[in-house]
C-alpha cells in the first residue's frame, strides 16, 4: 500500500462521490452509538500565530520530553505503520482508507495531546510557517525543504472547502467523502492537506512526517476545518466503515467514538 501524499501525482479534480461508490455497498442503516465515554474538557487548540512565549514554550518543552521519554519516536512509528490503513491508495482508489483518514487522524491528535499534555495549536496557514518552530528538529530530522511548487492554502480556499457542494439526497456517506476527499487531495488550484506536506518537505513527505512538530499543527488545522463541515453537516459520517474497519487501530476508539468533538476533551478557539 502507498500514500498519495508522499509521492508525486498528476490530479485535474477530486471525485470522493465515484470514491464512495467504489466502496463497500453495504452502509450503516443506523448511526452507531459511540462506545467510549466521553472525555472531560481540557484543552482549547488556538491558532498557533496567537500563541505567547509561555505557550510556544509549552508545546516545545512537551515534545522534548516526550523525546526523552521515548515515546516520540513510538508516536511516529504509529504513522509509519501503513497496515493501520489511514490514508488511501490514490486520490481515487476504492478503499476504506480514504473513509478512515480524517476519523483515523483525530484519533492520532487526541492521543498525542494526552501524552503531551498540553493542546495543540492549530496551523493558521495564511501566517506562514510558524516561526516558533523554525529551529525545532527533534529525532534528528533533516532540514525542510520548502519546495516551491506547493503553496499553503489561503482563508478563503479553506472556507471553500468547508462550504463544499453537496447533495442532500446523498447518503451521509457520500457527503462526507465528497469533503474528506477535497480535504485531503486538493487540486491543482486548491491546495489542502497533501499539499502542505509537499511545501514543508524534509520529513514531512515522508511516512515519518509526525516527526516535525509541525505535522501536529497542520492535523489540528485539517481536524478544525472537518469540525467546522460538522457544523454545517452534523449528519454526514463515513457510513460505509463497517466491522472491523471501523476500529481506529492501534487504539480501542471507533469511528462513531471521534465523531462529535464535544465528546474528546477539547475544543477549538
Amino acid at each position: 500500500m502507498r500514500d498519495d501524499h508522499h509521492a508525486p501525482f498528476t490530479l485535474t479534480g477530486v471525485d470522493g462521490r465515484y470514491l464512495y461508490d467504489q466502496m463497500s455497498p453495504v452502509a450503516q442503516l443506523v448511526r452507531p452509538v459511540p462506545t467510549q465515554p466521553a472525555r472531560p474538557q481540557r484543552f482549547v487548540r488556538q491558532a498557533a500565530s496567537t500563541l505567547n512565549a509561555d505557550q510556544q514554550r509549552a508545546y516545545v518543552d512537551g515534545i522534548q520530553r516526550l523525546v526523552a521519554s521515548g515515546e516520540y519516536r513510538r508516536l511516529v512509528a504509529i504513522h509509519e505503520d501503513m497496515s493501520h490503513d489511514m490514508h488511501g491508495r490514490s486520490h481515487d482508489g476504492a478503499d476504506t482508507g480514504a473513509a478512515r483518514f480524517l476519523p483515523w487522524h483525530r484519533q492520532y491528535l487526541v492521543v498525542f495531546e494526552e501524552a503531551l499534555g498540553s493542546a495543540v495549536p492549530y496551523w493558521d496557514y495564511e501566517k506562514g510557517f510558524p516561526a516558533f518552530l523554525a529551529d525545532v528538529r527533534p529525532l534528528g530530522i533533516p532540514p525542510r525543504a520548502f519546495n516551491p511548487q506547493w503553496r499553503l492554502p489561503t482563508a478563503a480556499e479553506v472556507d471553500h472547502v468547508i462550504q463544499t457542494p453537496l447533495k442532500p439526497v446523498d447518503p451521509p456517506g457520500a457527503r462526507h467523502q465528497v469533503f474528506s476527499s477535497l480535504l485531503k487531495t486538493g487540486t491543482l488550484d486548491l491546495p489542502t492537506h497533501n499539499q502542505v506536506h509537499r511545501w514543508v518537505g524534509g520529513v514531512m513527505a515522508t511516512m515519518s512526517s509526525p516527526a516535525d512538530p509541525v505535522f501536529w499543527l497542520h492535523h489540528a488545522a485539517i481536524d478544525r476545518i472537518w469540525s467546522l463541515f460538522q457544523w454545517r453537516d452534523p449528519d454526514a459520517y463515513p457510513d460505509r466503515l463497517v466491522g472491523r474497519s471501523t476500529l481506529l487501530d492501534p487504539w480501542p476508539a471507533h469511528v462513531v467514538d471521534v465523531l462529535d468533538v464535544t465528546r474528546l476533551g477539547y475544543r477549538y478557539a
